[in-house]
């Protein structure tokens, strides 16, 4: 009987916090967000960790936390832009992915959930990776995701 009771208990809370209504602030955070960045034209300009990482630990390079050497070359020069259809354009000026176009369309989201807001972007061979906004201003945008363990942190800048 106590193990019945002890089960539905945990399945009580575990069904209570999937259910959860998500917080007003995080709604209102993801709306404020997708309307900063949209047809603002930005580019990626760091790539960092809290900690220090070894990206290659067969090097003579300490783990550090400034990752721009490790940023795959075809991204640094991307000028991104966000639209009102959930379509990312990536237009990859002179330096292309291999086997890729000069302009990239793929889809995108910001979502509110019970931690803050999730963002759906492209990882660096523009597939889908979720990842968690940290902080942005109508001028620069900054992303977290997880790297072998570790967070590491993106920011973008609106182009001049």
């Amino acid at each position: 009987m106590k193990k019945q009771l002890f089960s539905l208990i945990l399945f009580t809370l575990f069904s209570c916090e999937k259910d959860a209504p998500i917080p007003e602030e995080n709604k209102q955070l993801a709306t404020s967000f997708q309307a900063t960045i949209l047809e603002h034209e930005y580019r990626l300009t760091s790539y960092k960790s809290d900690v220090p990482i070894d990206y290659d630990p067969t090097d003579t390079v300490p783990a550090k936390t400034d990752h721009w050497e490790y940023v795959s070359y075809h991204l640094k020069d991307d000028e991104i832009i966000f639209t009102s259809n959930s379509q990312v354009s990536i237009n990859q000026n002179a330096n292309l992915m291999a086997g890729t176009t000069g302009t990239l369309v793929r889809q995108y989201s910001v979502i509110p959930d019970q931690q803050g807001v999730a963002f759906n972007y492209l990882n660096f061979t523009y597939d889908p990776l979720t990842y968690r906004l940290v902080s942005f201003t109508d001028s620069t945008f900054i992303v977290r995701a997880s790297w072998n363990g570790n967070d590491v942190t993106s920011t973008f800048k609106v182009l001049p």
